[in-house]
């Protein structure tokens, strides 16, 4: 199979204009309390966020650049930003079937705007 037959067989899809709001400045500590309740005690563990905020993005939220709705799972998905401003825009983790969490770099102190390149790999 050709290269461009490859291509063809898959999905591809470009999403102009997404504003990224989410920023990478956040901290998620750990921590155990210990609560003592009519002289019995009582431990618990929690995390907790402190600064920054995570981005989640639905591909079913995604609209691409013919305004047809993306699909609601993608198999084996890659989204590649491509950056419309000199701040940089990254995929936190790794994207999953239903979506993915983006967010952009500590340099930019509003939210910016890219373009998605999001293909199915599989």
């Amino acid at each position: 199979m050709s290269t461009l037959a490859y291509l063809r067989g898959r999905r591809i899809w470009f999403v102009p204009g997404v504003v990224v709001w989410g920023a990478s400045t956040g901290t998620e500590l750990s921590f155990v309390t210990v609560n003592v309740v009519e002289g019995q005690r009582q431990i618990y563990h929690t995390m907790a966020s402190i600064g920054g905020s995570q981005q989640q993005v639905s591909f079913n939220a995604l609209v691409d650049h013919r305004g047809n709705n993306l699909p609601l799972t993608i198999n084996s998905p890659k989204v590649i930003p491509l950056a419309k401003s000199d701040a940089n825009v990254f995929i936190v983790g790794r994207e999953f079937a239903s979506g993915f969490v983006i967010s952009r770099d500590n340099t930019a102190t509003t939210p910016v705007t890219t373009d998605l390149l999001i293909m199915e790999l599989d």
